[in-house]
């Protein structure tokens, strides 16, 4: 099995909020916000394991997140 460095029964961030808004529930989290953060913290951990499913896979095309649909109620 190959080891990927990040630990059994973590969540990361930025999919735990991905999850939530595409659940409906709003986090009140800028998603695109929090993947620049992402990326301040890789640059600061050359080689670490940041062990992100949205950050791999990117949101999909046309994702609404629950708070920007909020607002425009």
């Amino acid at each position: 099995m190959k080891r990927t460095g990040c630990a059994t029964g973590n969540i990361v961030t930025e999919d735990s909020v991905f999850m939530l808004e595409s659940m409906g529930l709003r986090t009140g989290i800028d998603l695109d916000k929090l993947m620049e953060v992402r990326e301040i913290v890789a640059s600061g951990l050359p080689g670490g394991p940041l062990c992100s499913a949205v950050a791999q896979a990117k949101a999909p095309i046309g994702f609404v997140p629950a708070s920007a649909l909020a607002q425009q109620e």
